[in-house]
C-alpha cells in the first residue's frame, strides 16, 4: 500500500490562535453583558461579562492546546507530528497501537467536530476543527487509517 500523508502546518502558533480566541471571547462577553446591564445594573452586567469571559478563555485555551502538524502512514506505521502549546512533538509507532475517531462536539450543538487520537488505549491528542483541520480532513485521515489497519 502506498504512503498517505496530510500536512496541516498552519501559519498561526498557539499564542496567535489564543489571541484570536480571546478577541472572539471579548466580543461575545460584551454583547451578552449589555442586556443584563440595561435590565439590572451595570455592575451585574460587568460581573456576568467577566464570568463568561473567564469560562470562554478556559475553554479556548484547552481547545487550542494541541495542533497536529502532519500525519503520515507508511505501510504498517503511523507518524504524528503535533504541537503541545508551542512544543513540537513526534510520535511514530505501529498502526495497531493507535485508534482514531471523529466525534461531534456536544457543546456546539453538532456544528463542530474533533478527532481524538488514542495511543495504547490512552488519549494522546484531541484535534479540534481549527486551522486547516475540518470535518473533511478528519474523514480523509480516518479513512486512510482504517484502510491500512
Amino acid at each position: 500500500m502506498e504512503k498517505f500523508e496530510i500536512d496541516c502546518r498552519e501559519q498561526k502558533n498557539y499564542e496567535q490562535r489564543s489571541r484570536s480566541s480571546l478577541i472572539i471571547s471579548l466580543i461575545v462577553s460584551g454583547i451578552a453583558s449589555i442586556p443584563i446591564a440595561l435590565r439590572f445594573d451595570w455592575i451585574d452586567g460587568l460581573l456576568v461579562g467577566a464570568i463568561l469571559l473567564a469560562v470562554q478563555i478556559f475553554s479556548y485555551s484547552r481547545r487550542n492546546k494541541y495542533y497536529i502538524l502532519s500525519i503520515a502512514i507508511y505501510g504498517r506505521e503511523i507518524e504524528i507530528i503535533y504541537t503541545d502549546v508551542d512544543e513540537k512533538k513526534c510520535i511514530k509507532d505501529r498502526l495497531e497501537l493507535f485508534e482514531l475517531k471523529k466525534k461531534r462536539d456536544q457543546f456546539t450543538r453538532g456544528r463542530s467536530f474533533y478527532m481524538p487520537i488514542y495511543y495504547q488505549n490512552k488519549l494522546l491528542i484531541k484535534q479540534r476543527d481549527i486551522g486547516d483541520w475540518n470535518e473533511k480532513t478528519f474523514d480523509e485521515v480516518i479513512d486512510a487509517f482504517s484502510e491500512r489497519k
